[in-house]
């Protein structure tokens, strides 16, 4: 973003799977004819990405009928133009006390996240008797440790907001069963595996 490297999700879980493959991420930064060497996604992965797509759209209507409510479901708008206003948006909607919140985005220094949902829970925090968690959809049939890698980047920047850690961090797979992760158990391999990456 400008002169700044944003670090995501996506980077903590490539340099899980492989660190040589966030050696040559880097890399390509400065290079361009390493970076035309990335494969280009084949109309497979395009099916994939749009399914995702279509599912994480389909869930947002499911919670906005849960939660008809005007100002019950907040939409952040182009996340990935502006994280900056983006991640403002979404700490001005959690101090508000949306119920559910679309497109969460966080900035943290050089860490950048954009969580598909926040949903708030009756557990205190900074925001007051209340804070959030965080979902995300995929969809697999199965929970994934890239998914919980995500969830757990996503979690330990909101935990920064609301300066309370959340208890549980929720996937919804393809079959809409939602699948919780106990935050407690997962936030130290995670922070050692985040620090690792710096």
């Amino acid at each position: 973003l400008g002169p700044q490297l944003l670090l995501s999700a996506t980077d903590l879980v490539n340099f899980h799977e492989c660190e040589h493959l966030s050696a040559l991420d880097r890399a390509a930064l400065d290079d361009e004819s390493l970076k035309a060497q990335r494969t280009k996604p084949d109309d497979q992965a395009e099916l994939f990405f749009r399914k995702g797509r279509e599912f994480e759209a389909s869930y947002l209507e499911e919670l906005k009928r849960l939660h008809p409510g005007a100002g019950e479901v907040v939409e952040i708008a182009d996340p990935f133009k502006d994280p900056g206003k983006a991640a403002a948006e979404t700490v001005a909607a959690m101090r508000a006390g949306a119920s559910i919140i679309y497109q969460a985005t966080f900035l943290d220094g050089d860490l950048l996240g954009h969580a598909d949902f926040l949903r708030k829970v009756d557990k205190p925090s900074a925001l007051g008797n209340f804070s959030y968690e965080v979902i995300d959809t995929k969809l697999g049939r199965h929970a994934k440790a890239s998914y919980v890698l995500q969830l757990a980047f996503y979690s330990d920047l909101l935990a920064s907001v609301q300066q309370a850690e959340p208890h549980e961090m929720h996937v919804v797979l393809g079959d809409r069963k939602s699948v919780p992760f106990t935050v407690s158990e997962y936030n130290r391999y995670f922070r050692r595996l985040l620090q690792r990456f710096l």
